[in-house]
């Protein structure tokens, strides 16, 4: 048996419902952003091969700090640890994430290997633009998997560059871009089926909390305009609250639906995913895809769709730049005025990214198999039971507003959203019931403690009658011991008084001394 761990939130086959996907640990099965999902779905997929087990860390190790026996359990029950990232070496991930897992990494004894790692940063800067400390932090991570593995695999060329300025020499860096790319096998293409846009064009749009000097409200309201039926495909936190209990994004740009006033979710004009397959069905039925995050953008072009990334720093450039995917900076689009879904439509050349695909695909295996990674493309070692599985599973269907959706998804989350009657007792302020009886007039316990101690006070009570009952019946029973004995007592006076009797009698009349008939034995 090949054990393999793998980081990952959960299995590609996984069908938890949406709610329950969303509201996990406050960062969603996918750490935060659903883009997650499609790159550790690939590693998991073509590394499953029959024989193989393989397990999701749940992000567990990048949490907090392990114990010793933790690490130990770690060596003893996998083969190897595989660590798909993205923008690791970024502020804050770097100093906490980053941190754990150099610490965890440190102390296995199995091997290690990492794949799709790369910076963040302005693109054309510094991909490590990293405080002092967390450049450290960095450069122990990368040696520390280096030792346990042949090589590393990153996200594109500023990346491989950041690493040999850190001093890593260039044999063990491998430019893999990210896997999520290359789901679909060698040959796989994607062609344009319309020759151009119209109004009526199905169009997908995804951008949420851009870091950009670019007017993203801009870019989206002008095409909104031009395309009324355009669908907006959130992938963060912010959109998720906003798609499934209608909170507002607080973070996002102005112009971009951010609340349930927006004519967006009113129309049911917006979508959110927890598991790849539904989202990828949905971007198999749009005409075009675009907006400035990778894997939503990755998602349309995997399922067939063309797509057009506006980039808008150094970790989805480097990507776009080694897979060939048809891209522009956001700011020299909206600079130029030809920023509506048409003009990027028109621009969307897709043949350098298809022919780019043989390479990158050749590239991928040979890091897996570099680093000495079984894998379901080698002669034998395909698993068609597994891929059955994934495809036939009953995912849950993406999300969207409430106003629009269908009986199910309502009901889905009005269950969720009550989830018991425990929970609507806790509900804070206001929005809890206050009873107008006096016990509760002013006092800080709510109805639900109330009802608790109530409750605890009658299973006091009928503790207290059961010992009260069980001692009741030990004194009758002790009580029906004495009055046995008692009548034990007074039979034996009987007896003796008898006896008496009986002596003075036989005295009197000089005759012989006879047993009494009555059958009272001696004393």
């Amino acid at each position: 048996m090949n054990r393999v761990l793998i980081r990952a939130g959960r299995p590609p086959h996984d069908t938890t419902p949406i709610e329950s996907a969303f509201a996990w640990r406050g960062m969603g099965h996918y750490a935060s952003n659903t883009g997650n999902m499609l790159f550790s779905d690939a590693v998991y997929e073509v590394v499953n091969t029959p024989g193989t087990e393989v397990t999701c860390d749940g992000y567990e190790l990048e949490r907090r700090p392990l114990g010793e026996d933790e690490i130990a359990y770690l060596n003893e029950h996998y083969d190897r640890y595989l660590i798909p990232l993205a923008n690791a070496i970024r502020p804050g991930y770097a100093a906490r994430q980053l941190l754990h897992l150099a610490d965890v990494v440190e102390r296995l004894t199995i091997p290690v290997v990492v794949t799709g790692i790369g910076g963040q940063s302005t693109i054309g800067g510094d991909v490590f633009e990293l405080p002092e400390e967390e450049r450290r932090i960095a450069q122990r991570f990368v040696a520390a998997v280096l030792e346990r593995s042949t090589s590393i695999g990153v996200r594109g060329e500023s990346t491989r560059q950041a690493l040999l300025d850190l001093g890593f020499p260039d044999s063990v860096i491998d430019i893999v871009g990210c896997p999520s790319m290359l789901r679909n096998g060698r040959e796989f293409r994607v062609e344009r089926t319309l020759d151009r846009l119209t109004q009526d064009s199905r169009v997908a749009f995804n951008a949420e909390a851009v870091e950009s000097v670019a007017p993203v409200g801009t870019l989206y309201r002008d095409n909104e305009a031009a395309h009324p039926g355009i669908v907006s495909v959130y992938q963060t936190l912010s959109g998720g609250q906003l798609v499934l209990w209608g909170r507002t994004a607080d973070d996002f740009p102005e112009g971009v639906p951010a609340s349930i006033d927006h004519p967006a979710y009113q129309e049911g004009r917006l979508r959110f995913f927890t598991n790849p397959r539904p989202w990828y069905a949905f971007m198999a039925g749009m005409d075009f895809a675009f907006g400035t995050r990778i894997h939503g953008n990755v998602a349309a072009l995997t399922a067939g769709t063309p797509a057009f990334v506006l980039t808008v720093d150094s970790r989805v450039q480097e990507l776009c730049d080694y897979h060939a995917i048809p891209s522009a900076r956001l700011t020299d689009v909206m600079r130029s005025g030809r920023h509506l879904a048409r003009d990027l439509y028109e621009a969307c050349d897709l043949e350098p990214m298809n022919a780019r695909l043989p390479e990158t695909w050749d590239r991928w295996l040979a890091f897996l198999e570099r680093n000495g990674i079984e894998h379901v493309h080698q002669p034998g070692r395909a698993n068609p039971e597994y891929a059955e599985r994934v495809a036939t599973a009953p995912y849950p269907r993406g999300a969207g507003p409430l106003v629009t959706a269908d009986p199910v998804a309502v009901a889905s989350r009005i269950a969720w959203l009550w989830g018991n009657r425990e929970s609507d007792m806790r509900r804070p302020g206001r929005q809890r019931f206050r009873p107008d009886l006096p016990i509760y007039g002013g006092s800080p316990r709510t109805h639900l403690h109330y009802l608790t101690d109530l409750d605890r006070q009658v299973r006091e009570d009928r503790r207290r009658i059961a010992t009260l009952e069980r001692q009741v019946k030990a004194q009758r029973a002790g009580l029906r011991s004495v009055r046995a004995q008692v009548r034990e007592v007074r039979e034996a006076q009987v007896g003796r008084r008898v006896r008496r009797v009986l002596r003075r009698a036989a005295g009197r009349d000089g005759g012989a001394r006879t047993e009494p008939e009555t059958g009272v034995g001696r004393d």
